[in-house]
């Protein structure tokens, strides 16, 4: 993983720890935000991460990519 991908990853994870306090919905409020706020290239570039490599990432990182539009 590249330094900006991890970045990506990182600051995505950083987003849902700001809505930690919503429980549940923690994960698509980090999404819905991501949604909003990121340039495609950025959203295309953390989920291209995903795919790559979700499995050794946090679980609430593919939890967030999940919710993201294909």
């Amino acid at each position: 993983m590249t330094e900006g991908e991890a970045k990506l990853v990182r600051m995505a994870l950083e987003i849902r720890q700001f809505f930690r306090h919503r429980g549940d919905a923690a994960d698509g409020l980090a999404a819905d935000h991501i949604k909003q706020f990121w340039a495609p290239s950025m959203r295309k570039a953390f989920q291209a991460v995903l795919a790559r490599e979700g499995g050794s990432l946090a679980p609430e990182a593919r939890a967030i990519g999940a919710l993201l539009p294909k």
